[in-house]
């Protein structure tokens, strides 16, 4: 009798141990796309009989066998985790720990590591991973218009390419401003006299990268510009009336200073005649050809003429 019992109770034990447990933990790991990235359980249990990793990829459903390892031997690795992750796993039989050696966003989703001992009790270990690319700058641009000449209406824009699971975070000379997460684009009402820098933060669990923008570049000019333009149409058509008028001038002087010659050298012959000294000089000849009389007229020094 007292065989028998110590055999049921033995029987009891083992019934105790078989089967599945439940998961000890679920850790949450995150990486950075292209580093190393190993998983880790925080405690191992002795006499382990075997050892079996799986996946369970956001990327692709189902479940899928990445390797088994059983008494120590050399681990077995699936076909899909061979082809998915391109012979970039390692695995450490001492700490359990599955090496993923370069890793990638494609490889988010969940992992299982499941743990069998000598008397066929499963630990379950499990791991939610998330890789994150490096976030790369930002651009940050700008849409304005002048409302009057007091006050500017910019539109910033702050625009990331790569990667879609970041978030934005907007600073006004340094101070948080409170918006919405993930709010990309800021409106603002800006005082042309203010000298405003204004940073977008982009960010992820793993990387950042921020954009600043002075507005006085862009914005802020404009009413300077629309205060100097009239002003600069002035001058030109200044300027153009001041070059009519000095062209106008100079022709008027030209032709007055040729109407403006010696009263000697605009006389006429009729005139010259007149003249008493031209008369000195003056030999007369009457010559009758019928009824008219010609008179040779010998001028000083400017006209030699018959009339």
């Amino acid at each position: 009798m007292l065989g028998l019992a110590v055999t049921l109770l033995h029987l009891l034990l083992l019934k105790g141990h078989h089967g599945q447990g439940s998961p000890d933990s679920t850790h949450n790991v995150i990486g950075l796309s292209g580093r190393p990235l190993p998983l880790r359980p925080s405690n191992t249990q002795m006499d382990i009989s075997s050892v079996q990793w799986k996946m369970e990829l956001h990327s692709r459903p189902g479940t899928y066998v990445i390797l088994t390892c059983k008494n120590h031997s050399t681990p077995t690795y699936g076909d899909l985790a061979l082809k998915h992750f391109n012979n970039t796993l390692d695995f450490n039989f001492e700490n359990l720990t599955l090496l993923i050696k370069a890793a990638k966003p494609q490889d988010n989703g969940h992992y299982t590591l499941e743990v069998t001992n000598e008397f066929g009790k499963v630990d379950v270990v499990q791991f939610k991973v998330s890789i994150f690319d490096h976030v790369k700058k930002p651009r940050l641009e700008e849409q304005w218009k002048v409302l009057d000449e007091r006050k500017c209406k910019v539109v910033l824009s702050c625009l990331v390419s790569g990667d879609s699971n970041v978030t934005y975070t907007w600073y006004r000379d340094n101070e948080l401003i409170l918006e919405p997460e993930n709010f990309t684009h800021l409106v603002e009402l800006v005082d042309p006299n203010d000298q405003n820098t204004y940073t977008c933060n982009v960010s992820n669990p793993v990387s950042w990268a921020s954009q600043n923008l002075s507005l006085t570049q862009g914005c802020l000019r404009v009413p300077l510009r629309s205060r100097i333009l009239p002003f600069m149409v002035i001058v030109i058509i200044l300027a153009i009336l001041f070059i009519v008028t000095f062209t106008c001038f100079c022709v008027r002087k030209r032709k007055r200073k040729q109407s403006q010659t010696s009263p000697e050298t605009l006389l006429t012959i009729y005139e010259d005649v007149k003249n008493p000294q031209m008369r000195r000089n003056e030999q007369q000849e009457v010559l009758e050809e019928g009824v008219t009389i010609y008179s040779v007229i010998q001028s000083q020094d400017k006209y030699r003429g018959v009339i």
